[in-house]
């Protein structure tokens, strides 16, 4: 068993339209899942899944199975449905654009084709950014950061790039995926 875990920024609508491209090219299944202020998932196919659907989601499930329905609360439900790959999207509006996330604890079949996943949207972006500490303004290089095009344009045009928390702010210096 292994676990992958990918922080980048995209905006909602770039990750919503590469993930519905990997749900139709891998024929997978989807839960759209919502965490707060109440448990609520919802299982679509990929004849029936749209980039406006994931674009709205908190998280979004990838699964290469059907998973299992009537689970009553998130960590049932993550108990029960094991092997996916997990999309949990940044918030996003015209002043910030926070850090999304991919990641999964998967095995065997599942994990090869996750990680081909998220190395195909890997290589789209750009990478190296400095974070700066809001309440210590310490400021450090993380070459492994990526962001998209679109980030970059947005960020020069005065969108506020933050991290997860909402607590580091993020200064785009760039250079393209080579691998």
């Amino acid at each position: 068993m292994a676990k992958i875990n990918f922080q980048f920024h995209a905006t909602r609508e770039e990750t919503s339209a590469f993930i519905l491209n990997k749900v139709k090219e891998n024929n997978l299944k989807v839960v759209i899942l919502q965490t707060f202020p109440n448990f609520e998932y919802k299982v679509i196919d990929y004849l029936n899944i749209s980039e406006e659907m994931l674009c709205k989601a908190e998280m979004v499930l990838l699964y290469m199975n059907q998973p299992i329905k009537d689970e009553k609360n998130y960590i049932e439900f993550l108990r029960n449905n094991s092997g996916f790959l997990c999309i949990r999207l940044g918030k996003q509006d015209n002043k910030i654009l926070s850090e999304s996330t991919i990641g999964c604890i998967a095995e065997n079949e599942n994990l090869k084709l996750w990680r081909i996943i998220i190395n195909q949207y890997k290589k789209t972006m750009f990478k190296g950014v400095y974070i700066i500490g809001e309440y210590n303004g310490v400021k450090k290089y993380y070459k492994d950061h990526r962001y998209t095009q679109k980030v970059k344009e947005m960020y020069e045009n005065g969108i506020t790039i933050i991290g997860n928390g909402g607590n580091n702010r993020y200064i785009l210096e760039s250079s393209m995926e080579s691998e």
